[in-house]
């Protein structure tokens, strides 16, 4: 599979901002950072950019993979990204879907009806129009996209990559909701305990340390511990042999945490098959609604820095008021139970105000939380995701890496192409001799 992939370019990135510079503001630096990309863009998919009717071309003569050169008809089917490559490739904000006009501020939602899909021509006659207020209605950066020139729907392109979106995505955050939520009921060192004494088997390499003690999981990992994911936090959250009894108030939010976990990891291990049929895309559909329906259960571990800060600070007030309050309750002769009773009534009190101002400020509005919306439709229209994971893209950045290495870091690009280009036709031709 590496050596079907061709390097057609190194893209150099340009600062999005420099120094400050007298009239030249950071906003008009950055629209104009974005613009030097896509003129590069541009200018590497300029064959596609005059195709009227890809039937009737001639053709135009290409170098393939096995560097012969060969009459072909260049097609740009789609383009393996992730979410800020995306953002990049089509000129849209970070917080905008590159698929479709969904709200930034419904994002956390399941909505009932798709929303209306990308109308790139739009943006591009508002753009020569000038007509600013349309483009940024839609999250649509003024420049002249590269896409626009070509005979393609640029939403069209969009392949969902599980690798970004899913593991190193979603499952990267459900997995801060659950340690989050363990330590809140009390049971993290349980699940670490629980999750040391795992053993492997075919198809899963356990981490040797515990989760909250690793910096960074690559996409393997994480792939790992989704599948024993639900094993462990239900056993953490049931074990009942050498750990305090639970809460009574917890009882209820454990089992809907259990279930948001349940229905996640499987949306995710379904998303990740190699052959789909209507049952598993129903599945599918009935996985993420469910989760949506109990995904309120980890949504004070949404909040922010700033929130958080205020709750920390309201409930330490309260809780002073609260000590002023036990202690000239004291010598009023009131029993002991009495006592205890009103000292539950008191904490209970604050934590709900805690759990209030957590839940008031928090939200599930980020893109990747409305992206898993659109994996059904995509394996609908284009088949297994899998195909298009960018896993591929990843590994076949090593080469580069490794031509890098080998230069003298100074005059770096042309030694790169040089060393790579040697390397990859030396690899064609063990592989045309084994033929």
């Amino acid at each position: 599979m590496m050596n079907a992939w061709i390097p057609l370019a190194l893209l150099p990135i340009p600062p999005k901002r420099l120094d400050k510079i007298s009239g030249y503001p950071v906003d008009a630096q950055e629209l104009d950072a974005l613009q030097v990309t896509h003129e590069i863009i541009s200018s590497i998919l300029s064959p596609l950019c005059n195709v009227s009717d890809v039937t009737s071309q001639s053709g135009i003569e290409m170098v393939c993979c096995d560097e012969k050169v060969r009459n072909c008809i260049p097609m740009l089917c789609g383009w393996l990204a992730d979410h800020m490559e995306n953002i990049i490739i089509h000129g849209i904000s970070s917080n905008r879907c590159p698929i479709c006009i969904a709200p930034p501020d419904q994002f956390g939602e399941l909505s009932n009806a798709s929303y209306a899909i990308r109308l790139h021509p739009t943006y591009a006659a508002a753009f020569h129009h000038s007509d600013i207020h349309i483009l940024n209605s839609h999250g649509v950066k003024n420049i002249n996209n590269a896409l626009w020139h070509i005979p393609i729907e640029p939403h069209e392109i969009v392949r969902l990559d599980i690798l970004h979106v899913l593991l190193l995505g979603m499952l990267v955050h459900l997995m801060k909701w659950v340690q989050e939520f363990l330590d809140h009921v009390g049971r993290l060192t349980i699940f670490d305990h629980i999750w040391s004494r795992l053993l492997p088997f075919p198809g899963f390499s356990r981490l040797n340390k515990a989760y909250r003690s690793v910096r960074q999981c690559q996409g393997k990992e994480m792939r790992n511990l989704c599948y024993v994911l639900l094993a462990a936090f239900a056993a953490a959250l049931s074990r009942t042999s050498d750990t305090p009894a639970m809460a009574s108030r917890h009882k209820v939010l454990c089992h809907n945490a259990i279930l948001c976990v349940q229905y996640l990891t499987d949306f995710i291990l379904m998303a990740q098959y190699q052959v789909h049929t209507h049952s598993t895309i129903e599945s599918m559909k009935d996985y993420l609604r469910d989760f949506h329906a109990y995904k309120d259960v980890f949504l004070r571990f949404q909040a922010s820095k700033a929130v958080k800060a205020a709750a920390k600070e309201a409930s330490r007030d309260l809780r002073e008021d609260h000590s002023q309050l036990l202690t000239s309750d004291k010598p009023q002769g009131k029993t002991s139970s009495k006592h205890r009773k009103l000292t539950q009534e008191l904490r209970l009190e604050t934590e709900e105000l805690v759990h209030d101002f957590l839940t008031t400020g928090a939200n599930y509005n980020f893109p990747k939380m409305h992206l898993i919306s659109h994996f059904t439709d995509q394996i609908s229209k284009y088949g297994s995701l899998p195909q298009y994971s960018t896993e591929i893209c990843k590994a076949s950045h090593k080469p580069l890496k490794d031509a890098y290495r080998r230069s003298n870091h100074l005059n770096a690009i042309p030694q790169i192409i040089r060393t790579y280009t040697r390397v990859h036709g030396f690899s064609m031709r063990e592989k045309n001799l084994e033929q």
